[in-house]
């Protein structure tokens, strides 16, 4: 339905929302991630994509707009061609893009296998570095964005080196999809 891919959409900005976030919540940034890339993959189905075409069909009528157009020198008229050439061609591209280019690109960045990080060791230095951001905030001092987690973390850097290059990577990811998004939005 076109209305779950203005859902997509939807929880596409508000997980854009979410890490560009001052109190960045990695965790549920890979849970949300995570759901957003379910839900596409589910949008990859043909009952999905007949919908999505009658919908788009229907306006266009109702416009007074011809849906017939050329491909190599052959005119396509008929409604089965051209479903199956804009569903192979535009649909499952766009939606193919918005998955590598953006979440799974998103995803495979944050693993900790990639940056040679091991799991076991960053989960004692979590801990440590817990009590030591607890131990400041309760004497007044707040970190209330990831840059002054990074600034804090630069002086512990020697004792949490795994958490220290997972924030410094964090801070390099683009807020946006911008380019994902404009070649959806090019469907319509």
């Amino acid at each position: 339905m076109p209305g779950d891919v203005v859902l997509i959409l939807r929880k596409k900005k508000l997980l854009s929302d979410m890490l560009q976030s001052p109190d960045l919540n990695l965790s549920a940034a890979v849970s949300m991630i995570e759901t957003v890339i379910k839900d596409i993959n589910c949008l990859r189905s043909e009952h999905d994509w007949n919908d999505i075409f009658e919908h788009a069909r229907d306006i266009a009528i109702t416009c007074g707009i011809n849906i017939e157009f050329k491909q190599s020198r052959k005119i396509m008229s008929d409604k089965e061609e051209i479903s199956n050439y804009l569903r192979v061609n535009f649909y499952y591209t766009n939606i193919d893009a918005i998955l590598s280019e953006w979440i799974g690109d998103f995803l495979r960045a944050i693993k900790a296998e990639s940056y040679e990080i091991e799991k076991n060791f960053l989960e004692l230095e979590l801990k440590q570095a817990k009590r030591i951001i607890n131990s400041k905030k309760s004497s007044g001092v707040g970190l209330n964005s990831m840059n002054e987690l990074y600034a804090f973390m630069e002086t512990y850097k020697d004792a949490f080196p795994d958490l220290y290059k997972l924030i410094s990577i964090s801070l390099a990811f683009p807020p946006t999809s911008a380019s994902c998004e404009r070649s959806f939005f090019a469907l319509g």
